[in-house]
């Protein structure tokens, strides 16, 4: 157990829509490879994860 055990850290991802719902798509697809990345081969001390800007309260 390491002082990170409840620690999380948060990629709160978003654009304008002005550029289209295929780019906020990849945008998204992006920042949840970039995350997946993280919990799969950094081995932070810590857990990662992704939302979009307009998801999180």
């Amino acid at each position: 157990m390491t002082i990170f055990d409840n620690y999380e850290v948060w990629f709160v991802i978003g654009s304008q829509h002005l550029y289209g719902s295929e780019t906020l798509r990849q945008v998204t697809q992006h920042a949840e490879h970039v995350v997946k990345a993280l919990n799969t081969e950094a081995k932070l001390p810590c857990k990662t994860g992704a939302e979009a800007a307009g998801d999180v309260a």
